[in-house]
Formats: structure tokens, sequence, C-alpha cells
């Protein structure tokens, strides 16, 4: 895990500090994290498969573009940032859409993560060969039918991140587009 500065938070979201994200993790200290969902003209959900060397969740499927918020930078920067370092895709700003915020609190082994995790979405043509993935991040990327998708989280399927607040809210805004 490459290590940063983040903001600390208070159990409001408040900005509170600094603290190195290892730290954040180790403690439970509460922090920003941005996630974003690329969707195709089929309501396909473009997903990321972690790569083997994550310390976390490698080989789980992800959101398009995943990470954490900086120290002094807004989520929108952030997932801008994220899906260029990733994935290989330039958006602007006003490419994507805000969703909502969650609250993550977990454990994973000796890792406490608790965020706040604003969710974005963005309507994409791009085809999978199109996107160039930072193979220290992503084994590839790979589009999943919404009914597909839907399925592997009322499940909770374990080839997912154990994400699944996000993955819901962006089931119900794509299902919301639908009507």
């Amino acid at each position: 895990m490459a290590d940063e500065l983040i903001d600390e938070l208070d159990s409001n979201g408040s900005v509170i500090g600094t603290i190195m994200k290892s730290v954040a993790h180790k403690t439970g200290a509460w922090h920003r994290a941005t996630r974003l969902y690329l969707v195709n003209q089929r309501n396909e959900i473009l997903l990321q498969l972690r790569a083997g060397c994550k310390a976390q969740s490698p080989y789980c499927y992800d959101p398009s573009a995943a990470g954490h918020v900086a120290a002094g930078e807004d989520t929108k920067t952030a997932i801008l940032r994220e899906c260029q370092e990733e994935i290989g895709v330039t958006l602007s700003p006003k490419d994507i859409k805000f969703i909502c915020t969650v609250r993550e609190d977990n454990v994973f082994g000796d890792w406490h993560v608790r965020e706040f995790i604003d969710i974005y979405m963005a309507r994409t043509t791009l085809l999978v060969t199109d996107f160039v993935a930072d193979k220290t991040e992503v084994e590839r990327v790979e589009y999943f039918p919404l009914d597909k998708f839907t399925d592997m989280v009322k499940l909770r399927d374990k080839r997912l991140c154990n994400q699944w607040d996000a993955h819901e809210s962006i089931i119900a805004e794509i299902r919301g587009l639908q009507t």
C-alpha cells in the first residue's frame, strides 16, 4: 500500500487534522475516499479487477476507479486523478455526476477502515480495449450487465470488494435513469 498524507475526520466528517493512510487503517481513524462507476450506453458497469499485489482485497472487483483523498484535496479532484492513474482515462469535472456519500466501517484482518466515501458516476462510450490499466493497481477491467452486477451485490458475491452501500447506490441511480 502506497502511504500518503490524508485528512483525518471526526465521526461527522469534519476535518480534525492529518494522518498517514497506513495509520488511519491501523487505528480506525475516519478519513475520506472516493469511487467512480463508469456506465456505458447499455447500462453496463465497468469494474476493475484489483491487482494480486494489493494488500486489501486482491483479485476482487472494485468500482471503475477508487482511492483515498489526499490531505487538502476534494473528492472530485481525487477521483479524476485516480481514474487517470488506474485506468488511463482523463475526465473533466463536468463529465462526472455526484451520487451520494456513504460511510464505511469495516475490519479487514488487522485493518479498521472507516471512510466517508463520495460516489460518482460517469457515462462512457469507451470499450474495454480503450482502457490502460496500471498493472500495480489493476489486473484488468470488465463491463458487467446491470442485472448480473445487481445479482452479485444481492448475493454478497465474494468476487466483489465489500462496498455494498456504494454498489447499491449506483444500481439505484442507474435504475432510476431507466424509468
